[in-house]
Parts: C-alpha cells; structure tokens; sequence
C-alpha cells in the first residue's frame, strides 16, 4: 500500500471514531446502553456504526449520524447486520470447529430476536440478550432520534444546535405512572452489595420477559439500566432499580382497566435469582408495585434537581401530622411485632417470602 492509500485510511477510521463516541452518548443518555439488561453494548453499537460507514464510505460524522438513525429506525428484524460474509469452518488441519451462528442449522440462532454478527472467525450474535420488550425500547428510541435528525437536515447548517435536543436525557420517571421496584440488599459491605447486585441485574431480563408472559402483552415493560443506591445502613446496604410498566395503545382506550395479579411471576423470578452460586446469609431481594409518586427518598435525590427537593421536602414538612400522632402510630407497629427479624436463610437454599399486596399491579395506565 502506498503512503496516499495509507493516509486516506484516516479520515475514514475518524469519521467511525468520532460517530461511535457520538452513538455512545445517545445511548446512554436515553437508557439503551446495556448489554447485561438486554440491550446493546459497546460491541453492538459499533458493528452497527461501521455498517454505516460501509454504506457511506466518504460520509462525514454529521452525515453518518442522521443515516445512522434512519437505516436502523426501519430495520427488519430480525434480518442479521453483518458487516462481512460469515465465515465458516472449512474442516481443514487447523479446523477449531468452533460454533458459529448459523439459523438454518441451529434452531437457537433462528430464534434471535436481534442479530447483530460480529465479523471475525468464530461469527457471533453481539446482541443475544435482546428480547422483545427492550427491542421495543430500542426501535422507539432510535425513531425518536431520527426525528430529531431530520428536523435538522431540513433546518440547514443555521440548525446546528439542534444537535443538543438529540442527547436530551431519557426522563425515565416522567414517562411512566407504575413500576415494578427490585430492592437488592445486602447486610455486608458496598464489595457484598456489588457481587450480589450483578448477579440480579444479569436476571432482570428474565423479569421483564416473565411479566410480558404472564400478561399475554397487555403489560409492556420497560427496564430502567440505571440502579439507584442508598446511604449505607447500619443494618444493610440497598440498591434498586425499575421497571417502567404501561399498557399498548389500544388496551389503554378499553374500560373498565384489569388489575393485573403479578405476585406468582414474582416470585418465580425471585426462586431464579435465590440459587445464586455465592449466595449467603443476608442476602436479600424484594420486589413491589409502586407508583410515581411513591419513589423512595434516596430515588428523588438522584433524579430531582436540588431546588425542586427543597420546595418538596418543605411542602410534606407542613403536610405532616403532629409527633403525638407519628409516635402512637410506631407504638402500634412495635405492639404488632413490626420490628421482628427474618429468620436466617440457609446458603443454596430458595427461601420463602411473601409478595406484598403492593406487588399486584391495578389499573396500569
């Protein structure tokens, strides 16, 4: 290769570059940045960004970008992106016989929902984890931004700041009216809370595809990748995520509204995530029902700005009733053996629990 070949080489390698970084933030931003949840990672979003710069080799960045959003908001999946012809073992003397994704001779690859094949020897799907509910949340996502994107190409070079409407933060919690909230604590420390809440964002998906089953899809779920952390506790630390949960189009116009009973698919995801391997005493998961207005203290103080908490915390501070009241209130709870311990789990043992009644979803709107 001549040196005129090999210096052309690096506008093109910056043109990926500098459209993956851009990508990257995107997905962050509107929460569709994780492989573990079901989404895409980083190896997803660059196989699809250099399926681009394929398509348009001599493209720049603010090119790449809106043709980006506009070949994958109308993808037919699961068509695969390949980014080169897969390569198959050809059984000589250095034959690896590795497997390699093939839908026709195997009956798991068929059933991919996303295939997203990675280019080298053995070929991959990079997006095994997608399922229809965070499929969903990807397609909506990317049809948004190429709304945006199109908005801009028709405002001319004088649009240029458009460009920030399209890394605008996903608002998570305004979206939604009832989540499903999965509490992961712990009676160690932080190093305690980060195993076992690994362990439990590696099996969200199979929530998430639990409650869309046991709905027949007339609840669709939308997994938040962000986990919220409290203060440590002097008895245990917690970390929680969400699940955003609303009805199709078409079920929110019928009346009256079924209430949806979720405490068996609860639990059964709750037996699934028990026979963690390294699961110990104190170890503990719960999952409920909650709505909007009833997110917890340390969710608020992450997702608020500090203005609006103060004008809040003083609104509930007026509202609240006289301390004679609260403390009769505890004495009740106290007297009705509310401050009682959980007994000692055994270790590779499901224990049992009880959903709360809150964890049965009525009228999801």
């Amino acid at each position: 290769m001549d040196l005129a070949s090999a210096r052309s080489l690096n506008g093109v390698g910056g043109a990926f570059r500098t459209t993956l970084r851009c990508i990257k933030h995107w997905a962050k931003a509107r929460g569709v940045y994780s492989n573990v949840m079901g989404f895409l990672g980083g190896v997803g979003w660059a196989i699809l960004v250099a399926r681009v710069c394929q398509l348009y080799p001599n493209a720049s960045p603010s090119m790449l970008v809106p043709r980006f959003f506009k070949i994958f908001a109308q993808w037919k999946w699961p068509n695969p992106v390949l980014l080169r012809d897969i390569e198959h073992d050809d059984g000589g003397e250095l034959a690896l016989r590795l497997p390699v994704w093939h839908p026709r001779r195997n009956p798991r690859d068929k059933s991919h929902i996303m295939p997203v094949i990675t280019p080298a020897y053995p070929c991959m799907n990079s997006c095994y984890n997608v399922s229809h509910a965070t499929l969903r949340t990807i397609t909506e996502q990317l049809q948004i931004g190429n709304g945006i994107c199109q908005e801009i190409l028709k405002a001319g070079p004088g649009g240029a700041g458009g460009w920030d409407a399209l890394f605008q933060p996903f608002q998570f919690f305004k979206a939604y009216k009832s989540y499903l909230q999965v509490d992961v604590k712990v009676a160690g420390g932080e190093a305690d809370l980060r195993e076992w809440k690994g362990w439990v964002e590696s099996r969200l998906r199979q929530l998430v595809n639990r409650v869309e089953m046991a709905t027949a899809g007339m609840l669709l779920c939308h997994p938040n990748p962000k986990a919220y952390v409290a203060k440590p506790h002097d008895l245990h630390c917690t970390s929680t995520f969400f699940v955003g949960l609303s009805k199709p189009q078409q079920q929110q116009q019928q009346q009256p509204q079924v209430p949806f009973d979720l405490r068996a698919t609860t639990e059964g995801f709750k037996q699934e995530v028990y026979t963690y391997e390294f699961w110990g005493p104190g170890m503990e998961l719960e999952v409920s029902h909650t709505r909007r207005k009833d997110l917890p203290s340390y969710v608020l103080d992450q997702i608020l700005p500090a203005g609006h908490l103060k004008r809040k915390r003083a609104a509930e501070s007026n509202s609240s009733p006289p301390l004679s009241s609260a403390s009769g209130d505890v004495k009740k709870v106290a007297a009705a053996g509310g401050t009682g311990s959980a007994p000692e789990r055994k270790r590779q043992c499901c224990p049992s629990s009880n959903i709360l009644p809150s964890a049965s979803v009525q009228g999801v709107v």
